[in-house]
């Protein structure tokens, strides 16, 4: 970085090789103080030969120029460059120097005072005089402006000025860790604010945030004193150090919880207000014997500064990542955790549970747990699963970024989280096989109220994302294929839709790193923005990058009158989801389960279901297809057909049998009545659509009896499953959802993808007689069905719905997405437009006047 001299030795010590600046000697009895002139630069600021010169020049601050003042000038001090003063050279912060050589002006000199060059730290009297919050105040108060350090180098690095400084010695760090370490190198650097006074016995003040040195990359570290009395009052030192360096430190995952109960802790000598639940975590982890090095997100993250949250989301992967050991904290103990932690080690070691002679669940090593007590140890397992923790939204990267990760509940921390996944997915085969088993265990477990396989699919789903970002290779071998850029963002939001999150923008913060397609993705993180306009500058960032409309397909507009909208909807345009909220309907842009298989198999599930509009994508930096306008999206579609009628919604019963069989019996009415619909046979397209497929996917048995069951001669239409990613072989009449598994596919895993299909969603007709499923919430309160259209939108794999705006002549809002048996590999475009090619079709229609969606 620069043409002075310098030598490092084997340590990494830096030290000049050339004259070293000294201070001179100033009379603080007369109010003597030095100002630093900042010499100008009239080249590249950033080339190495053009180093930082300045001088010192003392000063009565009686008879002091104009000066600037420099604020929260301090840097990692152990990461150091040369600057020239006075025409020696001195060691700085390479954050000081950044800072120093990135200010300074083209053609004149800049006169600054900041008491890091300004005052000796080395001369007690000085130190005395000078280097305190009065004497600081003062200068403030006296200079002609003051800059901040480090948003003045947040921003140069945010615009790419320069990046973060690493220590080159530990660049070469690596992920695998045998064993997590008790202790390791701790943090050497504990800054305080400027005129506190830590007392470590009995504080008074409050703790105050020294800012991070962001060119060093630093991160806080929490420094647990140690103490062998487990009740005795937590004393936490906070450390400044670079993520990349010699510190071996634990980070902690947890749920923040609903307990607002706080109390005092000690920090740095200062009090220090922390949440009971997180207080009772920290005391457990305290070591009896050394400190305990600690990253805590509530504790290590200024939550005041809103500038320092919005920075640091991109960095807490980094700091996960780079943990010795990730602490899962799921919870204090209960009456169920201890079985179920212990029935754990029962099952992760089994890949499939295997049945005995009388079709009963062999569990446990060595010995097997009995038919009688296997239900209880089955409910305090899926309580354990259920518990808060594992629904959060931030824990998601925490979990899939993870080095040697461990479960702590309690005193419990006998427990790896792979040990959980496998044992979590035996469990969720053994419900979804085994009604009288889930009877069972809500007998045992009365606090159960039901159970729901489905209630496991946030367990899997953390699991499911940490198998992507080891690239499908967890377990040491890979039996699977996972695309380098899976998970995709719209994939990660639609997974992870039903996770929890205190603040409605972390539903789109906290999934930040673990999406791998995000490059290039022109979108800030900023948490004053409000949630509503967040959403959309998402929405347009995605669709740019993209050049797919796909992500409006999760946009559900459920609200029929203007004077009943939620507060979203009041202010949010009805192309951009809330992903503040659960799904209403299933999924038809991108997949929301999985195959019900262990981990290990488990290809990537990320891209496109469908291709309704052909397949066509708008090329970046263009605005062929689609384009937004503030909160109209203007784009290039066809309304084809409109919503004829649907079926009534029966809040009494909304099964997969229930709504086929309503279906089947409307077609029947048709027929009666001499109406034809667009299919041969209309029972093979019900049964095709109920699973999300096209009718090419459910043969007749006789036509696809390498996937027929002899066993169940009865079946009329037999699948031909989705065949895994790896295979080679890949027919465009697979199924869409339902897996292939052992020659063929699993019955019970057809129906929970029926189920999956159909959740929220009710089978309609439209006026060409086509079938369909729309979501529920579409159906007005009387029970009609509100005026809707079936249009298909270039650039978006689904059909959607939509209805005329009642404020805006000639726009629509979009009610959500829709499944249109017939349309969805873009067989309409081709049969009633009369297309041979998609984006041939889709090219002729450019500058034709296009739909207005608010």
């Amino acid at each position: 970085m620069s043409g002075i001299p310098v030598v490092t030795d084997e340590d990494g010590v830096q030290s000049l090789a050339g004259p070293i600046f000294e201070f001179d000697y100033i009379n603080v009895n007369k109010n003597e103080t030095r100002f630093l002139i900042l010499l100008p630069c009239g080249g590249d600021k950033g080339a190495p030969e053009n180093h930082v010169r300045c001088s010192l020049e003392v000063q009565p601050l009686t008879e002091a120029d104009p000066f600037v003042a420099v604020k929260n000038g301090r840097g990692y001090r152990l990461m150091q460059l040369p600057i020239e003063i006075n025409g020696k050279y001195l060691l700085v912060s390479i954050a000081l120097e950044r800072f120093l050589r990135h200010y300074r002006k083209s053609d004149v000199p800049v006169r600054l005072w900041l008491r890091y060059l300004c005052v000796n730290d080395k001369d007690a009297a000085e130190m005395s005089s000078q280097w305190t919050r009065p004497w600081v105040d003062k200068m403030y108060e006296l200079a002609e402006s003051i800059v901040d350090m480090q948003p003045f180098l947040r921003d140069l690095q945010d615009r790419g000025v320069f990046e973060h400084a690493v220590d080159a010695r530990y660049m070469d760090w690596t992920k695998e860790w045998e064993e997590p370490p008790e202790s390791g190198p701790l943090p050497k650097i504990f800054p305080v604010r400027l005129g506190a006074k830590p007392a470590p016995e009995n504080p008074t003040a409050n703790y105050e945030y020294v800012p991070l040195d962001t060119v060093a990359d630093e991160t806080r570290i929490a420094v647990i004193s140690n103490n062998p009395d487990r009740e005795a009052p937590l004393s936490i030192y906070l450390a400044h150090c670079p993520v990349v360096c010699e510190v071996a430190y634990h980070a902690l995952s947890h749920t923040w919880g609903l307990d607002h109960e706080s109390c005092d802790i000690i920090v740095t000598g200062q009090k220090w207000q922390m949440r009971r639940n997180l207080e009772v975590v920290l005391r457990y982890l305290r070591s009896p014997t050394h400190g305990f090095a600690i990253w805590v997100d509530t504790l290590c993250i200024d939550q005041s500064d809103l500038s320092e949250r919005n920075h640091q989301i991109d960095r807490i992967a980094r700091i996960f990542d780079r943990a010795a050991c990730v602490i899962c904290y799921v919870g204090d103990s209960d009456q169920y955790s201890d079985l179920a932690l212990d029935f754990v080690k029962h099952l992760h070691s089994l890949p499939v549970v295997p049945c005995d002679e009388n079709g009963n669940w062999k569990v446990g090593q060595p010995e097997r747990i009995s038919v009688s007590k296997l239900p209880e140890y089955c409910a305090a397992l899926y309580l354990f699963l259920k518990r808060p923790y594992f629904r959060r939204a931030w824990i998601i990267q925490e979990i899939a970024l993870a080095s040697s990760p461990v479960i702590v509940c309690g005193d419990r921390h006998d427990v790896s989280l792979r040990l959980l996944d496998q044992a979590t997915h035996n469990l969720f085969y053994m419900i979804s096989q085994d009604a009288e088993l889930c009877e069972n265990m809500m007998k045992s477990a009365p606090e159960i109220g039901e159970v729901d396989i489905d209630e496991l699919y946030f367990v899997r789903k953390l699991f499911y994302f940490r198998h992507l970002h080891t690239g499908g290779a967890l377990y040491g071998w890979k039996r699977a294929e996972v695309s380098a850029t899976s998970p995709g963002y719209l994939e990660t939001l639609i997974l992870a839709r039903n996770f929890q999150a205190t603040i409605p923008h972390d539903k789109i913060f906290a999934l930040w790193n673990v999406a791998n397609d995000k490059k290039g993705l022109e979108f800030a993180m900023d948490y004053s923005v409000p949630f509503d306009q967040t959403c959309m500058n998402f929405v347009k960032a995605w669709c740019a990058q993209t050049g797919s409309l796909d992500i409006i397909g999760a946009a559900e507009f459920a609200r029929p009158s203007d004077t009943n909208l939620n507060n979203f909807y009041a202010t949010a345009s009805s192309w951009c989801p809330d992903w503040s909220v659960s799904s209403q309907a299933s999924s038809f842009i991108r997949r929301e389960t999985f195959r019900m298989e262990s981990m290990d198999w488990m290809d990537d599930i990320d891209g496109t279901i469908y291709w309704a509009d052909g397949g066509v994508h708008q090329e970046p930096g263009t605005d062929k297809f689609f384009t937004f306008e503030g909160r109209t999206l203007y784009c290039t579609g066809l309304i084809l057909d409109h919503v004829m009628a649907s079926l009534p919604r029966n809040p009494n019963d909304s099964s997969v049998a229930a709504k086929v069989g309503g279906l089947l019996g409307a077609n029947k009415h048709f027929e009666a009545e001499g109406k034809k619909t667009p299919y041969e046979d209309a029972e093979q397209a019900v049964m095709a659509m109920m699973h999300g497929d096209v009718v090419a996917a459910w043969p007749r048995r006789e036509d696809n009896m390498e996937n027929a069951d002899e066993d169940l001669p009865m079946e009329s239409y037999v699948c031909t499953p989705r065949r895994p990613r790896a295979c080679q072989e890949r027919l465009p009449s697979e199924s869409r959802h339902v897996p292939y598994y052992a020659g063929g596919y699993r019955r019970s895993e057809a129906y929970h993808v029926a189920r999956t299909i159909l959740r929220g969603r009710i089978p309609f007709i439209t006026a060409k007689y086509y079938l369909g499923l729309m979501p529920e919430y579409a159906v007005a309160a009387d029970g009609e069905t509100r005026t809707l259209v079936v249009a298909i939108l270039a650039t978006c794999s689904v059909p959607v719905l939509l209805e005329e705006h009642p404020k805006v002549p000639g726009a629509y809002r979009l009610v959500g997405t829709c499944f249109v048996q017939g349309w969805m590999e873009g067989e309409v475009l081709c049969e009633e437009m009369g297309c041979d090619d998609p984006a041939e079709f889709w090219n002729a229609l450019e500058g034709s006047e296009r739909l207005r969606i608010l």
